[in-house]
Order: C-alpha cells, then sequence, then structure tokens
C-alpha cells in the first residue's frame, strides 16, 4: 500500500463510479479489482450502475421499457453526493446509451477530477487510462493467419460509436490488408458486448459460407460464437476458430477454453489508485496506455495449452459449473424484477393482468403454468392458523399450444383435488411447482408451473413478484372503484344542477350549455331553428283544477315537444310554462313541419287524456347559422319575439265546455315564423 499523507488522517474521501451495466464480467472485474485496492484505505466508494439491458434469452425485443432514460439521470444525480473524484467508464455507458456524446457526458460533471476509462479523449478536469486495443487485437489476428492459417476470417465487432471498439476494428482491416486477405462488408457485425448476439452471428455464417474463424470483439460476444457455432454443427477449435477479447475469469472456463486478448485489470486498478491519489492531492496526472497480451487456448485450435495451472479436469468442470449457475443466478433475478415490471398496468383489470403474466412466462419459454385466484382476497388475522378457500378460480392456463385467460366473474370453479385435472408434466425431466400468492397478510392463489427441478428457487422468486403484482392490481382495481364512483355523483350533480326535475328535461342553464355544444358538433353554414314555446293558459289551469293538474299539463307539454324534436335535438324548461328547443335543419321546410307534427301531438292528446282542459302549445322560431351561435341571447329573444306573435292566435280558453264554444266562433290562424 503507498504512504501518500492523502490516505492518512481523519478526513475521507468519496470517489465515485460510474457504469454503463453491471450485467457484465467485465464491469465487475474492474469494478472488483478497485474495490479490492481502496477497501482498506480512507475512501468510500459510490457505484453509479447504469442502464442494466437485460434480455430474454436471444431475443431483444422485451428489454425493461424507458430504463435508459432513468439511468442516465441517474448519473446527474451524483451531484448529490458532493464528490472528490469520479471513475468513468465511458466505453460501458455509451454502448448501451449510444446516443451519448462524450462532451454531453461530462458537460454537467465539470467541478469533479475525473478519470476517464475506455476513451482516449483529452479532457480538462482529468485524464484517461485505456488499453493498447489495436495491438492486442493485431497480435490475434496474425496469430490465427500465420499460426493457424486462417483466411476467411470474420469480425464480431462492438458498437460503431465506441473508440475501443473503434481501434479493435482498425485492427482487424489493417491486418487482414497487410496479409493481402479481402475483407467484405458482410464479414463485420456489429454487436453490443454483450452474450446476446446470436442473430448477428447467424448473419455472418449465412453471408460466409466457408469461415475458418470468428473473430470477436470482447469475451462475452464468443459465447453467442460458441454457441451458434455448435448449432450449425461446427466443433469450436476444430473446424473453427473462435477468438474473444478481455481474458475474463469465464475464458478460461469455456468449453474449449477461450483463446483471447487480456486486459490488465489489475494494472488498470493500480492506475486508478496511482492516479486517483495524485488527483485528490490536487497534481496533474498523466494519461495511460496498458498493454494487452495474447493468451492462447483451445478456441484458435492450439491444441497443448493447459486450461489452468493444475490442468485439473474436475477442478475445472466444478468451477465451470459455478460460474454457469452464478450467471445463470444473476441473470434470473434481474429478469424477475423486469417480468414484474411489464405485469404493471394501468388497466386494472384480472384479465388484462393474466394476459400480461402470460406473455411474459411465453418470453421466457414456459411451457405449461396455471394461475388459481381466490373469490376475495384473503387477509390472514391471526398467526399459525391456515388459511384455505373452498373454491379457486382458473383465470390463466397456458400450455404448448395455446393461452386462455378469463376475468373471475367467468373463470372456472375448482373444488378440492380438481388442479391434478389441469396441469401435469409433460417430460421426465420436469415437476410441477405450485406456489402461494401472497404479498404482505393477504393471500390471493396459487401459481402451478412444470420446470425443470433446478429451476425451484427462480420460479419461487416469480411468485413472488406475481404476488406483489396482484397486490398491485388489487389497489388498482379499488382506486378504479372509487373513481367510478365519483363520476357517477359527479354525473348525479350535474344531472341536478343542469335538469328540471318535473319534466326531466335540461333547465335554463343546462339547455343553453347543451345547445352551444350542438351546434359545434356542426360546420360552418349549417342552419337551425331556435325554437320558443309556451303552454297555453297554465294560470286558467292551476286556478281551476288545481297545481297536481297544471304539473300534468307541463308534463305533457314537455313529452309533446321531445317526441315533435329531431332524436338528440337540444330541450329545455326555461322556468313555468315556457321551453326552450332546437334542431338541425336540413330544409326550411322542416320549421313548418314541426309547428305542424306539434299541433297534431296537441290534438291526440287532447282527444284521448279525459283531461277537463286542453293542452295547446304557442311556439315562436327564429332561423340561424353556425356563425351566430356566439350570440345565443340574441337568438333566443327573436324567437321569443315570435312567440309573442303567435300567442295573439292562441285558443282563448282551455277549460273543455268553455273552449269549445268560443272555438265555434273563431279560426285559429297559422304560426308565424321569422328567418335570420
Amino acid at each position: 500500500m503507498a504512504t501518500n499523507k492523502s490516505k492518512a488522517g481523519g478526513h475521507r474521501w468519496k470517489i465515485g463510479i460510474m457504469v454503463g451495466t453491471f450485467y457484465s464480467d467485465y464491469t465487475m472485474s474492474v469494478i472488483s479489482e478497485l474495490y479490492r485496492r481502496f477497501s482498506d484505505t480512507n475512501v468510500d466508494l459510490y457505484i453509479y450502475p447504469g442502464a442494466d439491458t437485460i434480455r430474454y434469452r436471444n431475443t431483444f425485443t422485451m428489454i425493461d421499457e424507458g430504463s435508459g432514460s432513468h439511468y442516465y439521470s441517474l448519473y446527474g444525480y451524483s451531484k448529490f453526493e458532493d464528490l472528490d473524484l469520479l471513475v468513468v467508464s465511458f466505453g460501458t455507458i455509451s454502448g448501451v446509451q449510444n446516443t451519448i456524446a462524450l462532451e454531453e457526458f461530462l458537460s454537467g460533471l465539470s467541478e469533479t477530477p475525473i478519470i476517464l476509462l475506455e476513451n482516449d479523449t483529452d479532457i480538462p478536469n482529468g485524464m484517461h487510462i485505456t488499453m493498447d486495443d489495436y495491438a492486442g487485437l493485431r497480435d490475434c489476428m496474425e496469430h490465427l493467419i500465420e499460426g493457424h492459417g486462417c483466411r476467411n476470417i470474420a469480425y464480431l465487432s462492438g458498437p460503431k460509436n465506441l473508440k475501443d471498439s473503434a481501434e479493435r476494428l482498425r485492427a482487424y482491416q489493417e491486418t487482414m490488408l497487410a496479409h493481402g486477405l479481402p475483407f467484405r462488408e458482410e464479414r463485420i457485425a456489429y454487436g453490443d458486448f454483450s452474450d446476446q448476439v446470436d442473430s448477428l452471428v447467424e448473419q455472418l455464417f449465412m453471408h460466409n459460407k466457408q469461415l475458418d474463424a470468428i473473430v470477436c470483439a470482447n469475451d462475452m460476444m464468443a459465447e453467442s460464437a460458441y454457441r451458434v457455432a455448435k448449432k450449425h454443427g461446427y466443433v469450436v477449435g476444430q473446424d473453427i476458430a473462435v477468438t474473444g477479447f478481455d481474458d475474463l475469469p469465464m475464458a478460461w472456463a469455456m468449453d474449449p477454453p477461450l483463446t483471447t486478448v487480456r486486459q490488465d485489470y489489475e494494472g488498470l486498478a493500480e492506475a486508478v489508485e496511482k492516479s486517483a491519489w495524485e488527483l485528490l492531492d490536487g497534481k496533474k496526472a498523466a494519461s495511460v496506455v496498458l498493454p494487452t497480451k495474447l493468451i492462447e487456448r483451445m478456441s484458435c485450435g492450439c491444441k497443448t495449452v493447459k486450461r489452468i495451472e493444475t490442468d485439473s479436469p474436475f477442478l475445472v468442470q466444478n468451477m465451470r459449473k459455478s460460474w454457469e449457475e452464478l450467471k445463470e443466478h444473476r441473470f434470473q433475478n434481474l429478469m424477475c424484477s423486469v417480468l414484474f415490471r411489464n405485469m404493471l398496468s394501468e388497466f386494472a383489470s384480472i384479465r388484462y393482468f393474466c394476459r400480461r403474466l402470460g406473455e411474459q412466462l411465453q418470453m421466457i419459454e414456459t411451457k405449461n403454468a396455471a394461475l388459481f385466484l381466490t373469490e376475495e382476497p384473503m387477509r390472514l388475522e391471526e398467526k399459525d392458523k391456515m388459511y384455505v378457500p373452498k373454491a379457486l378460480r382458473l383465470c390463466l392456463l397456458l400450455d404448448e399450444e395455446e393461452m386462455r385467460v378469463h376475468d373471475l366473474a367467468d373463470a372456472e370453479i375448482f373444488g378440492y383435488g380438481d388442479l391434478g385435472k389441469v396441469i401435469h408434466t409433460t417430460g421426465k425431466d420436469s415437476v410441477i411447482a405450485t406456489y402461494l400468492l401472497y404479498c404482505g397478510a393477504v393471500q390471493y392463489g396459487l401459481f402451478c408451473v412444470e420446470i425443470p427441478l433446478d429451476k425451484l428457487v427462480f420460479y419461487y422468486t416469480l411468485s413472488l413478484e406475481i404476488g406483489s403484482g396482484l397486490r398491485h392490481l388489487h389497489l388498482a382495481m379499488e382506486q378504479q372503484q372509487m373513481r367510478l364512483e365519483l363520476e357517477k355523483k359527479n354525473q348525479e350533480l350535474h344531472y341536478a344542477a343542469t335538469r328540471d326535475i318535473l319534466t326531466g328535461l335540461y333547465n335554463r342553464n343546462g339547455v343553453i350549455q347543451r345547445a352551444v355544444a350542438f351546434v359545434h358538433e356542426y360546420k360552418k353554414g349549417d342552419r337551425f331553428a331556435a325554437i320558443m314555446a309556451d303552454l297555453d293558459h297554465l294560470k286558467q289551469i292551476n286556478d281551476t283544477f288545481g297545481h297536481g293538474e297544471g304539473d300534468a299539463a307541463i308534463c305533457a307539454a314537455a313529452n309533446i315537444l321531445k317526441e315533435a324534436l329531431p332524436e338528440g335535438s337540444p330541450a329545455g324548461r326555461s322556468g313555468g310554462d315556457e321551453f326552450s328547443c332546437m334542431f338541425f335543419l336540413e330544409a326550411e321546410k322542416q320549421v313548418g313541419q314541426f309547428q305542424q307534427r306539434v299541433k297534431e301531438l296537441c290534438d291526440a292528446f287532447n282527444e284521448t287524456s279525459g283531461k277537463p282542459y286542453y293542452v295547446n302549445i304557442s311556439i315562436g322560431c327564429h332561423v340561424f347559422s353556425f356563425d351566430e351561435i356566439d350570440d345565443l341571447s340574441l337568438i333566443t329573444n327573436l324567437a321569443d319575439k315570435q312567440l309573442y306573435e303567435a300567442k295573439k292566435y292562441r285558443r282563448k280558453n282551455v277549460v273543455r265546455e268553455l273552449g269549445d264554444m268560443q272555438q265555434k266562433k273563431e279560426t285559429v290562424a297559422s304560426y308565424p315564423c321569422e328567418s335570420g
């Protein structure tokens, strides 16, 4: 350990480490080595793990949606920590967020000293540490060409926007040319440094029929090359050479062990440590380029290379198994979180939740699964008591042929002993696992799934996420029900505020609001009829027969006007015996037709009502255009003026005996109408 004075005393330094993804052996190797070197010093490490793009096996369609933007923001939150120094693994960050420029990324971090990794751009507030990527890839290419006679070499590159990736690509191209070997663009594919680039390797095989080597820009992508080569019947190290770059811990454990270019992680961490103390002391630190070294193993065709120093097949086998199990465990834990988040939705229904769950299970190649839910969530009120419902409902059934989903109301009911009829094993290497779905003190049902025995823990973790998802769903459903009830109450309040209680028509305010909205459903140039109507002699009916009969006459007049109007036309009771209506005019003659229809309906009512009075309605009409609706009060006044004229011709008496005698002496004129 160095003895720099900055390492002594009570002051604690804050060093931030920013990475683009921690689901990478490269990133974890860098972080682990830095942690080892700083763990015994007066330094606190702050890790900023970026966008961990979790991919389902060999698919690129189910990335955790929206994570990129959030993780990009994460780096800005480092300001809250008041860091003394930043170590930025910009290669991994820009590899995930490939639209980020270095200047843009560092613009908000200008006050903090920075050690920049995987990029040799000079920056005013720090220095960079890089590997000799060009020399490493060149040595690998020359080993394949000169040592193994390879001629048809494909290259699986990293992202185009990364400097280390570009240097390795340049080494591939220039080494091919230096040896007189032509290279074509179809021999190059651009991956993302992950181990899920199988589709790109497939393209290399498709467009290049006689490949004898695939050079990969990192070890992770070499895993995909191994898988696809095996799928096509190639034996790596015999039929085709595959190489990597990085020399991650998994490289020697691959089968066969991977020939790769070693990056000196210990040397990198040592350089970071040395530069960090210099920068923390306020000194200038010189940028560093570290050497790389070709590590020859069996994947390129070398036959006598030992796997590890002990060359113990048993040790190699067990270490490979442990590494694979660790990698799978990490992958599955992260995937559970993504599955859960993809199950959540603003659509609060059991059917939709089950469909989303079924789709996620299909994406991870679950063959058979069933989700059984209780009629209602069951809350555990007492400890050490078994809570079991009498029946369950099958809301999701997934098998190799189809997926079926149901709401609780239409789901099939299953009692004790019935579940075995629904799901069973399809192979000797699988079991049916049954998991209780719960969250907190609440039970929701069962999740039954056919799985290999070694997936018990993963699906248990998944069942916990499903339980959390059901809790979220029921809370959302409760909120949705509350919203519906609130909307219903608001509708009732709106109805009471805009409707006339006696007739059910709009009241004065309601008919004005509806009339304006009604006109705006049409277009400029359209014409409308505004109607003011009056029940004749309401006072006489009230005085002679009582207010009950007066109310009955008002209701009769309201029904007559509603029936005479075209469907959907606004109609309201303005107050007392007055009514306001409006309808769309397709032709001017509709005004007269409406007036005639009202008269006919009044006559029909009077002939059959048995009332001791007549129900007659006086009508005033004003025709107006779409553009005039802004002055509704003027339109109403003009229609009301016509109503005043119409009243001059109404029946003088609505009491039947008196009215009939007077009717013989008079002739009723037609109703006047004015067009605007």
